[in-house]
């Protein structure tokens, strides 16, 4: 009896064990089933962690070109529209391979977007999900281009009566010597006002809300509406802060006659009737700047004129001369430009030679005014009085002309860089 007991013990227990040994055995391969899993699903992570970590350094590698090598793309090789880099592999210090990637850029025909498509692959390429596409579309800045007002309202652009808009080629010679009944475009998200035989020798294009009935009079290129709202980049707050708190060059400036009383206060700027002064290259920091009755102020160097808060006012026939072909930048930083009858602005004739960027609200230009140069102030009315005439371009809130009031496009501004970088990536898709 105790024998049959003994030998049903002994069957109880080898059962328990066969029992847990299955369960141990299911168990064991479930881990190593879920262990197979994770190290395949690692093994996609890392492939595709590493296919769009290396697609971004082609992105960057890319841009890098544009922004700061000029878009020179030394070692690319030429395809259509654009050029193309293949980087075979990276190292890492132990000599193992990290992967590659390629890199197409196509650069639109007017040299102002570039299309950038990069692929990353993870190492030997040998999963499928170790490859990620990255499409980067970078727009250049939009100034300067033509005449371009952002605003949102009707007449945002009024031309007056006997108003023209052409343009010129100053690299090419004089206004007179290089008119082009062309090339002179306005643009707007507001609407296009035309006065009486008022003349656009280029497209005029108004906003998506605002659309021409039919074929306005005295538009000689396209006149269909914006394909997309204009966008005027803010003037950046680093870049002014650059301005105002950096160091000046205000004890270089030279008085007309020695015996004339100094035409700074503190850092206000006022130039008396009938006196000159003289600014030479550099950085000059100023609150306010005014000219008085025929006062004349030459720019002889290089320079940028700041002025922090106040207003910019230009008395009756006074003149800012920019003298040997002095690049020169005026920033104004929250204060209106109010240049008065007569009163004459870089009148050498090279717009390329006077930027001026405004985050005030008003530039005007009075009666017979003449204006040389690029202005881009986004949130300002930029009013130009009775037969005055601006050579360069403009971009700003609104553009209002009076009568027999012209614009002349410079298409040597194209080639033109701002002084702050405001170019930037539009659209950035992950494809794969």
């Amino acid at each position: 009896m105790k024998t049959a007991i003994k030998h049903k013990r002994k069957g109880f227990v080898l059962i328990i064990a066969l029992f847990a040994t299955s369960i141990a055995l299911i168990l064991l391969l479930s881990y190593i089933s879920r262990v197979v899993t994770d190290y395949k699903l690692t093994s996609k992570i890392y492939a595709s962690t590493t296919a769009l970590n290396l697609a971004e350094a082609g992105i960057e590698r890319a841009l890098w070109e544009i922004r700061w090598n000029g878009s020179a793309f030394n070692g690319w090789t030429t395809i259509t529209g654009g050029h193309a880099i293949s980087v075979n592999s990276f190292q890492s210090l132990n000599g193992q391979n990290m992967g590659d990637y390629d890199v197409n850029v196509v650069i639109s025909a007017d040299g102002m977007t570039a299309t950038v498509t990069a692929t990353g692959y993870a190492p030997n390429r040998t999963v499928s999900e170790g490859k990620r596409v990255i499409k980067v579309v970078y727009a250049g800045h939009n100034f300067p281009q033509t005449f371009s007002a952002a605003g949102n309202t009707a007449g945002a652009i009024r031309l007056g009566t006997q108003g023209r808009v052409d343009s010129y080629n100053s690299d090419l010679g004089t206004y007179a010597a290089t008119k082009s009944n062309s090339k002179g475009d306005l643009s707007t998200n507001g609407s296009i006002v035309l006065g009486t035989q008022a003349r656009v020798y280029g497209d005029a294009r108004p906003g998506a809300d605002f659309p021409f009935s039919s074929k306005p009079r005295g538009v000689y290129g396209t006149w269909g509406t914006l394909a997309a709202p204009l966008v005027l980049d803010p003037i950046p707050q680093d870049y002014l802060d650059g301005l105002k708190n950096g160091a000046n060059d205000n004890a270089n400036i030279v008085k007309g006659r020695a015996s004339d009383p100094s035409p700074l206060n503190g850092y206000a700027f006022n130039l008396g009737s009938q006196k000159t002064a003289t600014l030479p290259g550099g950085t000059y920091h100023f609150t306010s700047l005014n000219l008085s009755t025929q006062a004349t102020l030459n720019v002889t160097g290089p320079s940028t004129i700041y002025v922090d808060s106040g207003d910019i006012t230009l008395g009756i026939q006074t003149k800012i001369n920019i003298v040997n072909t002095s690049a020169t930048n005026i920033v104004l930083d929250g204060g209106n430009i109010d240049v008065h009858v007569q009163a004459s602005i870089n009148n050498n004739g090279v717009p390329k030679d006077l930027m001026i960027y405004s985050t005030g609200s008003t530039i005007k230009l009075t009666t017979q005014s003449h204006f040389f140069g690029a202005i881009y102030a986004p949130n300002a009315d930029i009013i130009l009085k009775t037969q005055g005439e601006i050579y360069g371009s403009i971009s700003g809130k609104t553009i209002l002309c009076g009568t027999q009031a012209s614009l002349h496009f410079d298409r040597a501004l194209l080639n033109m860089s701002p002084v702050f970088e405001s170019s930037g990536v539009s659209s950035w898709q992950e494809m794969t």
